[in-house]
């Protein structure tokens, strides 16, 4: 392929080819388009909701395979109590999730998008300096001063800032 020189009808594009054997038959290369990237809050949509789905998968492993039923205990709830909630309020518990993960992405997009290492270093420090004070509101003011409930909610929370950030960053996409 010859590469030919741009002229005014093709500076549009990034440049024009000649084919061989067509000596003035000329093939424009367009660039290529790419599908639009949707978005929530400027947050690229995709990587919003899979980092959305992951903190969800954490938050339900966390508490109905390791720590359920200390947290459980924890709370004096009985077993069948603690399971006979409004099924509506069920359904809060993942907008949370995804709000969170919002609230960090927009976070990490305000840095410039950080590397791996920078991004769990967000993670940490927004869960150590945000989520976990807030979470400590009810052991350090309710008379019952939960703590144990509370160390499994803030590792909870750690854990799911950190893990969400790790797939917010590798799902990027620039632009």
């Amino acid at each position: 392929m010859v590469f030919h020189r741009k002229c005014g009808a093709c500076a549009r594009h990034r440049h024009t080819t000649r084919l061989p054997g067509a000596r003035d038959a000329l093939i424009t290369a367009l660039p290529r388009k790419e599908a639009p990237v949707l978005r929530i809050f400027g947050l690229p949509l995709f990587p919003v909701i899979f980092a959305g789905l992951v903190f969800n998968v954490i938050s339900f492993a966390w508490y109905a395979f390791f720590f359920g039923d200390e947290w459980i205990v924890s709370h004096g709830f009985a077993e069948t109590a603690a399971h006979s909630g409004s099924p509506l309020w069920r359904l809060v518990s993942p907008l949370l999730a995804f709000a969170q993960v919002i609230g960090l992405a927009l976070v990490l997009q305000w840095r410039g998008w950080p590397d791996i290492g920078g991004a769990v270093a967000t993670a940490l420090v927004m869960a150590l300096v945000f989520a976990v004070p807030v979470l400590a509101y009810d052991p350090v003011n309710l008379p019952s001063h939960n703590l144990l409930a509370f160390v499994i909610d803030a590792g909870h929370l750690i854990l799911s800032w950190i893990v969400a950030a790790l797939v917010l960053t590798a799902m990027r996409r620039d632009g």
